[in-house]
């Protein structure tokens, strides 16, 4: 058994590159991932948390890296890789056009990111995730009798979304429901 801390977040606010292109857009964004590291640093120390195993967007830098370099703790990439995808009949991105393909899709993923941690039984772990997967992946862990404490980055007031930019520097957000 295991205690499983599973984060589901935007995928947009773990990428350490900028995407935001205006001042305030940069600044927000730089902003919000602050506020998200501080978050995962919390339960981190809180917790006694020796690993993260994370979920984000294939070939990039992650802030979940850096956050268990700086914590010093192990640190695994739990996303599913492009041949594993196509070995269980994934296609990439075209899994993600229609709703039907996308929850098959998503089952895959998480049975694979389950798998992943699995192999690191008995440890205190944080799991950083897509929030579409928090759900999904808190089932299959309680049911394998591990301790799950979910979070929600929809319930943290730091986050307000994905900064929407125009001539006037940020003028909305887009946020994941």
């Amino acid at each position: 058994m295991s205690e499983v801390h599973i984060f589901g977040l935007d995928h947009f606010h773990q990428n350490l590159e900028t995407k935001c292109a205006t001042p305030a857009g940069i600044a927000d964004e730089q902003r919000q991932k602050a506020d998200l590291a501080r978050a995962l640093r919390e339960i981190i120390d809180g917790n006694g948390v020796e690993l993260i195993a994370e979920e984000g967007k294939l070939d990039c830098s992650s802030l979940g890296w850096r956050v268990a370099q700086e914590c010093g703790i192990d640190h695994i990439d739990i996303t599913m890789p492009i041949k594993e995808r196509e070995k269980h009949g994934v296609k990439t991105p075209d899994y993600d056009h229609e709703e039907t393909s996308r929850r098959i899709a998503y089952k895959i993923f998480e049975q694979y990111m389950f798998e992943q941690v699995k192999t690191r039984e008995g440890q205190i772990i944080l799991i950083m995730c897509g929030r579409r997967h928090l759900a999904g992946l808190a089932q299959l862990f309680r049911a394998a009798g591990d301790d799950v404490r979910p979070y929600d980055i929809n319930d943290y007031p730091w986050y307000r979304g994905i900064p929407a930019e125009g001539e006037e520097g940020v003028t909305g957000y887009k946020r994941e429901a």
